[in-house]
């Protein structure tokens, strides 16, 4: 999940509300419709977050190994590791899995909203000069 939330840039209820049915590995791309806000999924709050986002070869070999894990178990592609039922909170993501994940590389507490300045940070560092 982190491999494709570090190369996609979503939102965190754009993540955690993500389905098999919004991916299209054949043009490589993530249609994002959806959002979920305290545990309740419905459309981004403007237009302008109903959006594709184009995938990395990162981004596309993170869903391909998450296949055989969540798409038997229904439509939501990221599932809590520890209860293989869909993230219901951007809590649960903050306090189940990014906290440790922060804890044992040794990195000072960042807010998970910023993997997407993180994302775009690094979109624009692998520009080529002009």
């Amino acid at each position: 999940m982190l491999q494709f939330w570090l190369n996609s840039g979503l939102r965190p209820g754009e993540l955690q509300v993500l389905q098999w049915d919004h991916i299209d590995f054949g043009k490589k791309i993530a249609y994002i419709v959806l959002n979920q806000v305290a545990g309740i999924a419905k459309a981004p709050k403007t237009e302008a977050g109903k959006r594709e986002v184009e995938l990395n070869t990162e981004a596309v070999d993170a869903l391909k190994q998450q296949r055989a894990i969540s798409q038997v178990r229904g439509p939501r592609v990221w599932l809590n590791s520890r209860t293989l039922k869909p993230w219901t909170t951007d809590a649960q993501i903050r306090k189940t899995l990014w906290l440790p994940v922060m804890e044992r590389a040794g990195i000072e507490y960042r807010n998970p909203y910023q993997i997407r300045h993180t994302y775009a940070s690094t979109l624009l560092t692998d520009l080529p000069s002009l």
